[in-house]
């Protein structure tokens, strides 16, 4: 255990364990508990307001079945979710990580980014998400560091490589083996992944040689690592 490499561990969605996702409650814990890079989803409201949101209607967790596309900055201020928790507007939540995480945007469709490039300039951001809206990212910011959201067995196309020019490949752990790494290092490149909260397969990623993991538990994997580098059982 203690010769396993010591791996980059993202807060996926703040901490959504002890807190409701995307809100600013679960940044903070996230942050407090030690989490370097905090992801969470940007969506735009009706009228281009970003903020933080994973699905594309408030349905899930805020109990309305109305999509954000179609909903007002000022209605969705208003909503209140579980333990009286807001939608929080991606602003307030870089003000809330100012020098003191990085944040990472994901951005589950290709509506506004360059808004959300605009609201996050001069704010410690990397960014993931629809490959459409990466080129956005891309094209407005030559060194944005960008994470390659990938799903497929298959490789990214040299042609998406070109044109995004990312630093992370970003799979669904479930698809990497030790191909999967030589492939990234032979394309410069170095591999993240996603969602991972089983202590077993952390570990064999990190023997694989991944850089960075995405978990619901970061905190959780990173006292795993801790544990494994002084050696207590």
């Amino acid at each position: 255990m203690g010769g396993l490499r010591w791996v980059e561990v993202v807060a996926h969605r703040g901490d959504p364990v002890t807190c409701v996702e995307n809100t600013l409650e679960a940044v903070e814990a996230a942050i407090s508990s030690g989490a370097r890079i905090v992801e969470v989803d940007v969506r735009t409201t009706a009228d281009h307001v970003p903020v933080l949101l994973h699905d594309e209607t408030l349905e899930r967790i805020w109990g309305d079945r109305g999509r954000l596309d179609r909903t007002s900055s000022a209605m969705v201020a208003e909503r209140r979710g579980p333990r009286d928790t807001r939608i929080p507007t991606l602003q307030q939540v870089l003000e809330l990580a100012r020098g003191r995480a990085t944040l990472m945007l994901d951005l589950p469709d290709a509506r506004d980014p360059d808004r959300i490039v605009q609201v996050a300039a001069g704010h410690d951001v990397v960014w993931c998400g629809d490959h459409n809206a990466m080129a956005v990212v891309r094209e407005l910011d030559p060194h944005a560091v960008i994470y390659l959201t990938w799903q497929d067995a298959e490789y990214p196309s040299d042609d998406l490589l070109t044109r995004l020019r990312p630093r992370f490949v970003n799979p669904s752990h479930w698809v990497l083996d030790p191909a999967w790494l030589h492939w990234a290092a032979d394309h410069d490149l170095l591999v993240s992944c996603w969602t991972v909260d089983d202590p077993v397969r952390f570990d064999q990623l990190r023997e694989l040689g991944v850089a960075s993991i995405t978990s619901n538990h970061a905190a959780a994997m990173r006292q795993h690592m801790s544990v494994g580098a002084t050696g207590v059982s």
